[in-house]
């Protein structure tokens, strides 16, 4: 299956090459946190992950075509 990983704001740096979104290719069964590991991104760093517009958790199950998108932590005043 092929998702499109889109990490925000601070995890962007994690993409090579200016990137916005990773494309990439996983096996049946995978999950976020497959996602999250194929693309470089430290699991520890997303606090926010959302699959297809929807919250979601590392352990959520992906289907062909998914969309992730990851965020950080975020602060503020």
């Amino acid at each position: 299956m092929t998702v499109d990983v889109r990490p925000f704001a601070t995890l962007r740096r994690h993409l090579p090459g200016g990137e916005t979104a990773l494309r990439i290719r996983l096996g049946d069964g995978a999950t976020v946190r497959d996602a999250v590991r194929r693309a470089g991104i430290p699991e520890e760093s997303p606090r926010i992950v959302m699959v297809n517009g929807r919250l979601a958790t590392l352990d959520a199950a992906l289907a062909d075509g998914d969309a992730v998108s990851l965020f950080p932590a975020v602060g503020g005043g």
